[in-house]
């Protein structure tokens, strides 16, 4: 795994789209304010592996840093670089303690790199639906639309993402109607939550992407 300087922008920003995600932030980022993310975290922390910068948000979301303030809705240069700070003194305090010996043949490596992740997402759903003309039950829809948009396959604005949202917040209460009436069991408002709304719109974007 290559260190964040030696990586190529188009690779950190998928790792930072996915890593504001990990966090709950809602909404695509301008150009800017990627560009000035790309630039502060190569600036500051290039000597990271860029495999070390998913896995500082995965212990950040986890709640496992010192640091676990919340972003409000602000991916900044400034929340990022807390967190990798915090990541870095945990991965100090790691350091100093004492490791267990696992024998070689016994241990299990970490290869899954985020980036190929996101593109396999993306290839199975294509593959599946090329071939049998029907979406998969169960497919990593958010991984596969961030491969979609950094790669410019969908380039959705504002006001076309506010359409889906409105449309997908539309279809839920349409099924909960339905539902009712079919069975009498009251849908749950979790379906109306902002994670699983986004994923929705995720889905519904990739799949009039390959229609």
């Amino acid at each position: 795994m290559s260190k964040i300087k030696e990586s190529e922008d188009k690779e950190l920003t998928l790792y930072i789209l996915k890593s504001a995600v990990q966090v709950g932030i809602n909404g695509s980022m301008d150009d800017l304010t990627m560009n000035l993310l790309v630039d502060f975290i190569k600036n500051y922390y290039g000597n990271l592996e860029i495999s070390e910068y998913s896995k500082a948000f995965e212990l950040y979301a986890a709640q496992k840093l010192d640091y676990k303030e919340k972003p409000y809705n602000n991916f900044s240069t400034a929340f990022v670089g807390l967190i990798l700070n915090s990541y870095k003194e945990w991965l100090r305090k790691d350091n100093l303690k004492p490791k267990a010996y696992i024998p070689a043949t016994h241990q299990l490596g970490n290869d899954l790199d985020p980036i190929v992740e996101m593109e396999k997402a993306f290839k199975f759903i294509e593959r599946v639906y090329k071939e049998s003309k029907e979406f998969p039950i169960i497919a990593n829809w958010s991984d596969a639309f961030l491969y979609a948009e950094v790669n410019g396959l969908i380039n959705l604005s504002g006001e076309e993402k506010q359409q889906i949202k409105k449309e997908v917040v539309e279809e839920i209460k349409l099924k909960q109607v339905q539902k009712r009436l079919e069975t009498g069991v009251k849908g749950s408002v979790s379906e109306f939550d902002d994670k699983n709304v986004k994923v929705l719109c995720r889905k519904k974007s990739l799949m009039r992407l390959f229609r």
